[in-house]
């Protein structure tokens, strides 16, 4: 199985070093990387010297530089029309992630299955923080473990067959659009929990608010477009899903209400945006307290709650 691997890049100086030499290292008997390919989209920082640092010690390293940021959207067709011909999967993450051993070939294997047209790993948050946007955080990735346990739905990092068709520009959820084509295919949308990447969420309520709004407007632009909705869209689903929580960690309540008051203000917020004032976040503002290195390791009970 030949790789692509997609690093959609913003002024990720700060991560994407570790980021590479992590990607350096993947690859197994059943899994080849061919390329790895940083798109650099309108970076003013230090991201395109990082990046060719790495590509000086590695030849699969390629780079992409686009001075103009245009979406994450473009930067993905950027990335495929790189890799065209050339491999087999295409694996996609940020900048600002950091995969533990063994998560990308976990998840390109996935692929081996020919009904599975995509899949996506489980992101786990490094936030370790006691104040209760970081708990928001975590709860918000737990919820999302077990919903995409019940019913697929893709965030952070993912693998999909390299034969897709070309993004919608304009698209703020690129994860969820590639979920639809794959879907339109009539193939399978599988999760793979025991492939984590890191990620770090944010640590301030505004930003906390403006990420769950955008991610909305998205999601409401995809499903008024195509007819597609994520899971995690479903009511029913995230209220079957939240009551599990609770039986299983009752004293969370008051977490839990908290969240899903942030999460329904959100909504209802990108909700006016996208029908009234007709919004459309596909180039979204960068939130600072989100970039910080995602090189703290999972807790152990990661690995074993995924099983």
């Amino acid at each position: 199985m030949r790789l692509g691997i997609g690093v959609m890049v913003y002024n990720e100086a700060e991560n994407l070093g570790r980021l590479l030499e992590a990607l350096r290292r993947v690859g197994s008997p059943r899994v080849d990387v061919a390329a790895i390919v940083v798109v650099s989209s309108g970076c003013t920082d230090s991201s395109i010297t990082a990046a060719r640092e790495a590509a000086r010690r590695d030849p699969r390293i390629r780079i992409v530089v686009d001075p103009v940021r245009r979406g994450k959207a473009t930067a993905v067709n950027q990335f495929l029309a790189s890799v065209s011909g050339e491999v087999d999967v295409c694996v996609l993450l940020g900048g600002d992630l950091l995969p533990t051993d063994g998560a990308v070939e976990e998840l390109a294997w996935a692929l081996a299955d020919p009904e599975v047209g995509m899949c996506g790993g489980r992101p786990v948050p490094t936030n370790r923080g006691r104040g209760l946007v970081d708990r928001i955080v975590a709860l918000q990735w737990d919820l999302h473990h077990r919903v995409s346990q019940r019913a697929p739905k893709m965030g952070e990092m993912i693998a999909f067959r390299a034969d897709v068709p070309r993004l919608a520009p304009d698209t703020a959820v690129d994860e969820a659009y590639l979920e639809w084509l794959i879907r339109e295919r009539h193939q399978e949308v599988a999760y793979v929990p025991d492939a984590v990447v890191l990620n770090h969420g944010p640590t301030r309520w505004r930003e906390l608010f403006e990420q769950r709004r955008r991610i909305w407007i998205g999601h409401w632009r995809l499903r008024a477009t195509t007819g597609h909705a994520p899971s995690t869209m479903s009511a029913r689903t995230l209220a079957h899903t939240a009551l599990a929580y609770l039986i299983d960690r009752p004293v969370a309540l008051p977490l839990l209400v908290t969240a899903a008051a942030v999460e329904l203000s959100a909504r209802a917020a990108g909700t006016w945006d996208a029908v009234v004032k007709k919004k459309n976040p596909y180039v979204w503002p960068r939130l600072a307290s989100t970039k910080r290195p995602a090189a703290e390791p999972p807790p152990a009970s990661i690995r074993a709650s995924s099983a």
